[in-house]
């Protein structure tokens, strides 16, 4: 039941509320943005994730992939009837390299993933959706068509209908672009994983007829080197994956990957896990933002309303009626703030699924999903945070006893100590005098200060750490580069080759070359079991440095180096054993060191992959050049079919670098958030801080002050609030990089936070446009002093 005190008190916020309507407005827009962003985040990532997950099962995604050497179709046959297995089908991949026209006219050439496929039907496994073409397939009576990949062939401008240059054994030949092809198995920034360096960036991924690869390299006739599985669900992968090693042994197999360990599938998934901290990272530093200008609101409230609030108590009011009447208009506040982001969030969210799907997954079909918890979510955040700052904004007034608020000694304190300060009005004395007065009321209100300038640093951390991680990592790169790569060229095999076939190699210039083995092996340390590729390299080679985390480099054949991400995700450390096989043998070594390495995950020297495999396979090799031939060198080799790609040491390195550079868009997307938090705070904070003391700058007008002065004056309490925000910013910014090194490793082995004076342009650009903004903020500020009332300033509203 609503008592008519009560009744009162309702009315009588109702009537605050809309008094101050213009700060409510402000303090609801706040909450209204940081919902509305969480909403639409929310709804993106599920929505992307269950788009992301129809499209694996409509185009059969393979479960597990196995490449191998010396394959034929009999192996086909072999594990098809496998316990486990429901589809199996076959295709051969080859590296090799692409050349085109781009869109100015310029010819490019890239590597590229050749992939041959049975015409006339879709994959079994791995199935292709054409767009973008007259929507045939490939015809096995056509030997001059292709289909390329669709991100590839967006982003360099190539159409149906473009002509294209493949090398093959025996050099460039001429193919026409049928239509443009997608699968997830290759969507966004494609890698290689057979790479000597596995880099992400520019590779084309080629589509052919089977017999067409086999004819281009002078395969055998019923030659493949990939299989791919679906499985039933029935039997245990970890079974059937071991079935189908046990089936293959006859054939050397270089390399396995599930589902989840496809590039461009684990990418975005990645991303859209990414996607749900940045959510509510950007929800939470608005709803701070809201949270210091709500109390800045009601700070200035009560501090008005005290003897008001001491009378209520007086006449029978308890402290948590006159709490809760101002909490009142803080969840009115938060929750129409809540409401509306809702509303407008979820048409947001649809908006920017679509958005993302269409690009990062080149498909038209998006299935939105918005989970009822994030709506729930979204509609408690306003009112907690509104509610929150105005509780502890109201508490301390609201606990004073009743003569304590009527009488307000403090103002009284303050009022005495002011009238007994001598003002002199020379030109010299009323700068310096406004110079302190603006900053004794930067300072006087200390709680509000320090929650503006929180504020302030957060959202420049917010958006300067973007910039700063990019300049880190293309640091890390050059700094790894420099310290453990001394080869001159890096080559990558079209296939695997043997021993024989890659110690054949030879150019003119070529003064050393160190081959790089790969092997799929079973690993398993106490009851943790999994596959990996391990890397042999030859035990005295000089060419390649290792970056170690912990422990040393393996000594001898009995000793492995465990890469960063399998050492963490499995809690292997330096002295463990761990034992590694295949079904010819298997061999138990001793972990000498945890590696922060771009050369693989595990790396032993080669007489470990011997004692592995029968006939290794080389997938790559280091080499050194004669002074002065890299150029000719690399030249030479990249004209062998059997050579998919070669770079130099510097082009890894400005690749890379240029790699993580094209991230600038978003960089710019997160600086923005970042100011547009600040600019919001700064304004509410400054025009709630104008209104709190229209009086004392209309005192200080009729004392002879200038218009400039007074607007002088609200400019450098920005700056201050501005300046040390950007101090606490920086030791802020070092923690979170540092905080984010373990994930950022997980893309970049070798990466730590690495950053000199010159890489803090990006902190100066967000100092800096934080700065101009929150000037701009201060104009409604100014106006509003401009039109103040001199003699009602000077009266305290009583003038006549």
């Amino acid at each position: 039941m609503v008592t008519p005190l009560i009744r009162y008190l309702i009315k009588r916020m109702n009537r605050e509320l809309k008094r101050s309507k213009f700060r409510a407005i402000g303090s609801s827009a706040l909450v209204l943005v940081a919902v509305a962003a969480y909403i639409s985040f929310s709804a993106m990532v599920p929505s992307a994730l269950t788009s992301l997950e129809k499209m694996v099962e409509e185009q059969n995604i393979s479960d597990f992939t196995v490449h191998m050497t010396q394959g034929n179709l009999s192996y086909e046959a072999a594990v098809s009837g496998l316990a486990g297995v429901a589809t199996v089908d076959h295709r051969v991949t080859v590296s090799s390299k692409i050349k085109y026209t781009d869109a100015r006219g310029e010819t490019q050439m890239v590597p590229a993933t050749l992939v041959g496929i049975e015409p006339n039907r879709l994959p079994l496994v791995n199935t292709l959706v054409i767009r973008d073409g007259d929507g045939d397939y490939l015809d096995a009576d056509r030997d001059d068509e292709v289909l390329i990949e669709g991100g590839f062939a967006y982003g360099e401008d190539i159409g149906p209908w473009d002509s294209v240059s493949i090398l093959t054994s025996s050099g460039y030949a001429a193919f026409s672009v049928a239509g443009l092809a997608f699968s997830p198995e290759h969507i966004m920034m494609p890698i290689n994983p057979q790479s000597v360096i596995p880099l992400p960036g520019s590779l084309a991924v080629v589509y052919m007829a089977i017999d067409s690869v086999r004819n281009a390299f002078e395969f055998p006739e019923d030659y493949i080197n990939e299989l791919l599985f679906l499985f039933d669900g029935i039997v245990l992968p970890e079974v059937a994956m071991s079935d189908i090693a046990e089936a293959l042994s006859s054939a050397t197999v270089t390399f396995t990957q599930q589902r989840d360990e496809i590039y461009g599938y684990a990418l975005i998934k990645e991303d859209l896990k990414q996607g749900d901290s940045f959510t509510a990272v950007i929800a939470m530093l608005i709803l701070l933002a809201a949270f210091f200008v709500t109390y800045s609101f009601f700070s200035r409230i009560v501090d008005e309303e005290k003897k008001q609030i001491g009378v209520l108590r007086a006449l029978g009011y308890s402290r948590r009626s006159v709490l809760a009447s101002y909490l009142y208009m803080a969840i009115a506040i938060g929750l129409g703030g809540s409401i509306v982001g809702v509303v407008i969030g979820i048409p947001a969210g649809e908006a920017l699924s679509r958005f993302y799907v269409e690009t990062m997954l080149h498909s038209r079909v998006v299935d939105l999903v918005i989970n009822a918890d994030a709506i729930i979510l979204g509609l408690i955040f306003g009112p907690m945070t509104t509610g929150l700052a105005c509780t502890i904004a109201v508490w301390g007034t609201v606990s004073l006893e009743p003569h304590e608020a009527i009488k307000d000694m403090r103002t009284q304190k303050v009022k005495r100590r002011r009238r007994s300060r001598s003002i002199r009005i020379g030109s010299f004395k009323r700068t310096s005098y406004m110079t302190l007065y603006t900053l004794r009321n930067t300072f006087r209100h200390k709680r509000r200060t320090t929650f503006t300038v929180v504020a302030v640093a957060f959202s420049i951390v917010l958006g300067a750490m973007s910039f700063l991680m990019v300049e880190s990592f293309a640091n890390s790169i050059t700094k790894s580069i420099e310290d453990h790569e001394n080869w001159d060229l890096v080559v990558d095999y079209s296939y695997p080759l043997e021993r024989s076939e890659a110690e054949s190699i030879s150019v003119p210039g070529l003064e050393q070359a160190v081959l790089i083995s790969k092997l799929a092996v079973v690993w398993e340390i106490d009851d943790a079991t999994g596959q990996v590729v391990v890397t042999g390299l030859p035990a005295n080679q000089t060419m390649h440095k290792y970056a170690l985390i912990e422990g040393r480099e393996a000594a001898d054949a009995k000793e492995v180096m465990i890469g960063y991400t399998m050492s963490n995700d499995h809690g292997i450390s330096s002295g463990d054993h761990i034992e590694f096989r295949t079904v010819d043998s298997s061999v138990v070594l001793s972990v000498s060191g945890i590696l922060a390495d771009t050369v693989g995950e595990v790396v032993v020297f080669m007489e470990v992959i011997e004692q592995l495999a029968e006939r290794p396979a080389f997938a790559g090799m280091y080499v050194e050049s004669s002074p002065g031939t890299a150029d000719d060198v690399m030249d030479a080799l990249e004209l062998l079919p059997v050579v998919a790609n070669v770079q130099m040491r510097g082009e890894v390195e400005s690749g890379l670098v240029e790699f993580m550079q094209s991230y600038s868009s978003a960089l710019y997307a997160f600086s923005l958030v970042g100011v547009t938090i600040a600019t919001l705070t700064i304004a509410n904070v400054v025009f709630m801080s104008v209104l709190e003391r229209q009086y004392e700058y209309g005192q200080l007008r009729a004392i002879g002050y200038r218009k400039r002065d007074v607007s002088k004056s609200v400019l450098v309490e920005i700056l201050a609030m501005i300046a040390i925000g950007g101090v606490v910013a920086i030791p802020l910014l070092i923690i979170v990089l540092e905080s984010l090194v373990g994930l950022f490793r997980e893309f970049w082995p070798t990466y730590s936070t690495v950053l000199f004076l010159n890489d803090w342009y990006g902190y100066l650009v967000v100092l800096g446009l934080t700065t101009a903004f929150g000037l701009l903020a201060a104009v409604p500020g100014i106006r509003f002093l401009g039109r103040i009332d001199i003699a009602k300033a000077v009266s305290g509203g009583r003038f006549g």
